[in-house]
């Protein structure tokens, strides 16, 4: 299954890249295992406290000419990178999916998001060619400059391994930035992949750096206690970025923190059912469940609830769940044994508390680690599956009586991420969509996410953007000159 993946990986062990040069640690490594079937994948080689600061060093080096290179300079190498990314596209899914399990055709999907930003930077770059901006005043002359805000410490989750350093790196790059990249200890060689192809596309010596570990906690403080790093981007839970918000008190660089999700998906009574359920689809099931921004809580009007979930529950009956190489296969794995143990511990308590769990009865595969796709007809509002992210292919229903309650459930919640709202009335879709306490809306579709908007959320989902104009300007500082006229 990982046909072609060792021409972008190489043939031994995976390593970090520091400051041009993909090392040769003395650490001992551990191996990373496929969700698919629980084979071996490759051997991972952890970086050490010198090999931090050798990459510490680089950074900061290459900051200084990356920062005053030309915008067109820049973009030339998004787009490069752009290329490489979809000349490589069929190796670069099969890497996703092997340390994922997601589906084949998911993972093409996730290249392709990721090379999205890369073009989409590239082209900003050339569009927007200015970096001092003259505001008009008759008595003084006053200028915005936008500066590269410097060294950037990239963490990056497990579950689209390729994605989220790409969004992450191309706003940096484009930026001007040099950056240090962590990814998940689960899923790093996306991420190993995605580096060769930068260094090949040209990358200066140090402009980009990669670092495997074991023990990210003693990484981010040995990056923050050096004071070195300048803003710090991470995608993850919201209990570690509380965690990172803390490290940071003293060095105080810039924060980014995309975390966790509790997305509610509203139906209103005048929903397009058939719409509505071929959504929640897209917004449920894609990746297993294992998105941030996946629908967590539906929340449907108790007039067409039934005919929704038995809808649902039809479609969910037809998913095919197993090895994402196989081209029958339209849902793949759950990340861990442990993952799997907890989704079900949620649906047998639920069932306990006499709630209706309708299973999707498919056949798991013998190996690898899966679960059997779920919905729990009427959950309380008090249930766990509506408290907390599920993170997983189980769909907990609750039923509404009227607009106002519709609103107050989604908005009951510390999380504010993404939210989905099903209706004929575009009246209702945007005045509802816009009471709703969240960073990101969907109306009448579950894909809310593209290169061109800013992606992120509110309240304890985190703050910062990325995507979009917004996303640049999350690694540029702005500085305001006046000067007499």
């Amino acid at each position: 299954m990982f046909d072609g993946v060792k021409q972008i990986l190489g043939p031994d062990a995976a390593t970090s890249h520091v400051d041009g040069t993909w090392i040769n640690t003395r650490s001992v490594g551990a191996v990373i295992h496929s969700p698919v079937d629980g084979s071996a994948l490759y051997e991972v080689l952890h970086a050490e406290a010198d090999d931090v600061e050798r990459a510490l060093e680089g950074a900061s080096k290459a900051l200084r000419v990356w920062r005053h290179t030309e915008r067109s300079t820049r973009s030339g190498l998004l787009l490069a990178v752009y290329r490489a990314i979809k000349a490589h596209k069929e190796t670069l899914a099969s890497v996703v999916t092997a340390e994922t399990g997601k589906v084949l055709q998911e993972a093409l999907a996730e290249v392709d998001y990721a090379a999205s930003y890369f073009r989409w930077y590239a082209d900003l770059l050339l569009r927007s060619t200015e970096s001092v901006k003259l505001i008009e005043n008759a008595s003084r002359r006053l200028t915005v400059e936008r500066q590269p805000i410097g060294v950037c410490y990239l963490i990056t989750p497990w579950n689209f391994p390729l994605a989220m350093v790409a969004r992450k790196l191309s706003a940096a790059l484009a930026a001007g930035c040099s950056s240090i990249i962590k990814p998940s200890e689960s899923t790093p060689l996306s991420a190993i992949a995605l580096v060769r192809l930068l260094t090949k596309a040209g990358a200066m010596k140090g402009l980009v750096n990669l670092l495997l570990v074991d023990d990210p906690t003693s990484l981010t403080r040995q990056l923050l206690d050096s004071r070195r790093i300048d803003k710090v981007s991470f995608t993850g839970s919201t209990r570690v970025g509380r965690a990172i918000v803390a490290a940071s008190a003293e060095s105080l660089p810039r924060l980014s923190l995309e975390l966790g999700g509790n997305a509610p998906f509203v139906v209103l009574a005048d929903a397009d059912l058939d719409q509505a359920v071929s959504q929640a689809m897209v917004a449920k099931f894609r990746n297993a469940g294992q998105a941030c921004t996946a629908a967590n809580r539906f929340i449907v009007h108790r007039s067409v609830s039934e005919r929704f979930t038995q809808g649902l529950l039809k479609r969910m009956k037809s998913l095919v769940v197993g090895n994402g190489f196989a081209s029958t296969t339209t849902m793949g794995a759950i990340a861990s044994k442990a993952a799997v143990d907890r989704l079900e511990g949620l649906i047998d308590a639920e069932r306990r508390q006499d709630t209706e769990i309708l299973r999707a009865e498919t056949q798991l595969p013998n190996s690898g680690t899966y679960v059997d796709p779920a919905i729990a007809f009427r959950v309380p509002f008090s249930s766990r599956l509506f408290r907390d992210e599920i993170f997983g292919p189980i769909a907990a229903i609750a039923e509404f009586g009227d607009e106002e309650e519709a609103i107050e459930l989604a908005n009951d919640t510390e999380a504010g991420l993404a939210a989905y709202v099903f209706s004929r009335s575009p009246d209702s879709l945007r005045r509802i969509g816009g009471k709703i306490e969240a960073g990101m809306i969907g109306l009448n579709t579950g894909a809310i996410s593209s290169a061109e908007v800013p992606f992120g959320g509110i309240k304890m989902s985190g703050y910062g953007r990325e995507g979009g104009e917004a996303g640049l300007d999350d690694y540029l500082n702005f500085k305001a000159t006046t000067e007499p006229s």
